[in-house]
């Protein structure tokens, strides 16, 4: 036992000189060795993944033949479903609950929460412009604020005031779907990734929900159906991308200093919402751009925004590897970008860039002839447009804790009913993996 100790001792004191570096000193013995790496090691393993990133953005060549494209367009929407868990056509009743309906000047909102899948609901708000309609109407998706939807009301009552019915949605596992209602917490990190301890990915989720609530849209009798538009921020706009890739009745989208390239993710990337698994094996962002084409499609990232992966730069090399497609249908002038100075935002000029945009591709009004509505903000406190009580929330409204749970028993009871197991058949699973 002394001997095994004396060992541990010792390599914890060679361990501490090689650290430090120190000059040999009989009389210290935290410094008997001379140092065996440099003070700064370069990161190995970080410059063989840029170099591998690099070399895939380079592979990812979109086709120059529109016959070509809409194949891999097909293959690559079916491969991202896969790939995330999308569920991206359910036969479900959206069995709507409305909680409150506040009657502003002239719009209304409604609270409410509506079914994404079996048995589980999601919170949102629903801001309706004065009149009949039918109304064109957009999906506003939050980016990574803890109370989710509950900080984006500016661009629900800006919408609705401009004459587009407006939903806010909570992602999934921010705003009212937290751990504790009420108790706001991050929804990635080792929480959202739990998810996939149970095969579901938090961007899987994010796009069936964000389906559903066009889905949801379309069902309004005082909607246009065939004017549906999305938008969102940060990791909204990065929802706003891939919900308009997936769904075509999305016709004008704007993402929002959320496009750059999945190479500049490499290392850096934010949020595991925002990551695809194995997207680089599978295509480049300019591929998941390409796909919204001859829709419309707007860019926008600010000059001064801290993050690398949401540079202009990073965009604008999408932008241009997916312009060719746009080209491909005739549709260039659909597809464009506004790149504002000012930090990760979704500030006042950006946002009636957006409501610019959708008046033009889905009202048919052009930008001279609009007149856009630049409400303050701030208009209504959280409180107010809260689905639920704080800690009264339905049970419906499952958090990500929980529906971890739920889905590992019943995962757990499945395997439980299993007699026996193909071995050779697992044994290759786990080469595969």
């Amino acid at each position: 036992m002394k001997l095994f100790l004396s060992h541990v001792g010792l390599c914890y004191v060679l361990t501490r000189a090689c650290l430090a570096g120190g000059e040999p000193a009989h009389n210290n013995a935290a410094d008997v060795l001379p140092a065996v790496l440099p003070v700064n090691t370069t990161d190995l393993i970080e410059l063989r993944a840029r170099a591998e990133a690099a070399r895939s953005f380079g592979t990812h060549r979109l086709p120059d033949s529109l016959k070509e494209w809409e194949l891999i367009r097909s293959d690559l929407r079916a491969l991202i479903a896969q790939k995330t868990g999308a569920v991206l056509k359910q036969d479900l009743p959206l069995d709507m609950r409305e909680t409150r309906v506040s009657k502003q000047d002239g719009y209304t909102v409604k609270n409410i929460a509506f079914q994404t899948r079996p048995g589980i609901y999601a919170t949102a708000n629903l801001y309706i412009p004065d009149g009949h309609g039918p109304f064109p109407a957009a999906v506003v998706m939050a980016g990574h604020s803890r109370v989710g939807r509950l900080g984006y009301s500016y661009l629900g009552y800006t919408l609705a005031l401009n004459g587009f019915v407006a939903i806010t949605i909570d992602p999934w596992g921010a705003g009212e779907r937290t751990t504790l209602h009420g108790g706001y917490e991050y929804h990635g990190a080792n929480l959202g990734a739990s998810l996939m301890n149970v095969g579901e990915s938090l961007m899987g989720l994010q796009i069936t929900d964000n389906m559903r609530a066009v889905d949801l849209l379309c069902s309004l009798p005082f909607v246009d159906a065939a004017k549906i538009g999305a938008t969102g921020a940060s990791g909204g706009g990065n929802q706003t991308m891939w919900l308009a890739a997936m769904d075509e009745r999305v016709k004008a989208a704007v993402p929002v200093v959320s496009v750059g390239t999945f190479e500049s993710y490499v290392m850096g990337h934010n949020c595991i919402c925002e990551v695809l698994i194995d997207g680089l094996t599978v295509t480049e962002e300019s591929g998941v751009l390409a796909m919204v084409a001859p829709r419309a499609l707007l860019l926008s990232n600010g000059l001064k925004d801290s993050n690398p992966a949401f540079y202009p730069s990073e965009m604008a090399r999408s932008y241009t590897n997916a312009l060719p497609i746009y080209a491909l249908y005739g549709a260039a002038d659909s597809f464009s970008h506004f790149i504002f100075d000012g930090p990760h935002s979704y500030p006042p000029e950006t946002v009636e860039a957006m409501v610019s945009w959708f008046n033009r591709h889905l009202k048919g009004i052009s930008q001279d002839q609009s007149e856009i509505i630049m409400p303050e903000r701030d208009l209504h406190a959280i409180e107010d447009l809260m689905v639920y009580a704080k800690g009264e929330r339905d049970p419906q409204v499952l958090a990500t804790a929980d529906f971890c749970r739920k889905r590992g028993r019943e995962l757990r009871a499945g395997y439980l009913e299993i007699a026996a197991f193909d071995v050779e058949r697992k044994r290759q699973e786990l080469k595969d993996i």
